[in-house]
């Protein structure tokens, strides 16, 4: 698996693909940076993703705006109970086209939490024998 995730056709770099690319958490998702402190000092808006051009706002941006699980990833809506009735779709992204299925979304697709961000790899077992990290 790749560690650098293509998101909206901008690629978000790690230490394995270009040496001196540790932006953890500072993704570009749909031309649009979420900074960190990592990257800006004063950046810490880890929540507040710009993804496809769309603001998912919670709370530490905008107060009231607690939409943390109703991600915009390429122009597709991961929808969830805050932002959908009935749309509990919260761990089946869409990345570059990418779907990261779970069993909610496809039966058998149990791949909750196997989660690329900035190049370091959330695994866990179904993905990954032996990578418990569920969390």
């Amino acid at each position: 698996m790749l560690l650098g995730l293509m998101l909206g056709g901008d690629m978000v770099l790690d230490e394995d693909m270009v040496p001196g690319g540790g932006m953890l958490l500072g993704l570009m998702l749909g031309g649009d940076m979420v900074l960190d402190e990592d990257m800006v000092p004063g950046g810490g808006m880890l929540l507040g993703l710009m993804l496809g051009g769309d603001m998912l706002l919670d709370d530490d941006l905008v107060p009231g705006g607690d939409m943390l699980l109703g991600l915009m990833l390429g122009g597709d809506m991961l929808l969830d109970e805050d932002l959908v009735p009935g749309g509990d779709m919260p761990l089946g992204l869409m990345l570059g086209g990418d779907m990261l299925l779970d069993d909610d979304l496809v039966r058998g697709g149990d791949m909750l939490l196997g989660l690329m961000l900035g190049g370091d790899m959330l695994l866990d077992d179904d993905l990954v024998p032996g990578g418990d990290m569920p969390l």
